[in-house]
């Protein structure tokens, strides 16, 4: 997995993710301040599960697989995001492992920076809590051995 700057054409970028899309250029100029960019080859891990997580990963292009315990729970693709819980829980561990399924573009918002996020623009915290939860809720019902919708 390779990191560096998300560069000039970060508050551009920013626009085409649904949760950011909202916000004024000026917001979208201060975040891309805040944010990196990840990408990954195919079958690289971008999250193992039971490891401290310290940021979220907003996929921009590609896809990848999330497992929990050894089994497929999940695919994620651009749009979504990944690795919230750890960030906005209490105790900060990963509660799934995910691989690149194929090659993968995303922006990392880290731990640190999510404060500088919940106090200058609520509204992308409170998005990220909304995910948070619906991704606890099909957590609960998997194990529960319910059907998820």
């Amino acid at each position: 997995m390779q990191r560096r700057s998300i560069g000039r054409d970060g508050a551009e970028r920013l626009g085409a993710i649904h949760l950011f899309s909202g916000l004024s250029e000026g917001q979208r100029q201060m975040l891309a301040r805040l944010i990196d960019e990840v990408s990954a080859d195919a079958g690289e891990e971008l999250m193992r599960e039971g490891e401290y997580g310290y940021e979220v990963l907003f996929v921009e292009e590609g896809s990848a697989e999330v497992t929990q315990g050894g089994t497929p729970i999940n695919t994620v693709v651009a749009g979504e995001l990944i690795g919230e819980l750890a960030v906005l829980d209490a105790g900060g561990t990963r509660t799934a492992t995910v691989l690149a399924s194929t090659p993968l573009r995303a922006v990392s918002l880290t731990s640190h920076f999510m404060h500088d996020v919940r106090r200058r623009m609520p509204e992308i915290a409170q998005a990220i809590e909304r995910a948070a939860a619906e991704h606890r809720e099909r957590d609960r019902l998997r194990a529960a051995g319910e059907p998820q919708g």
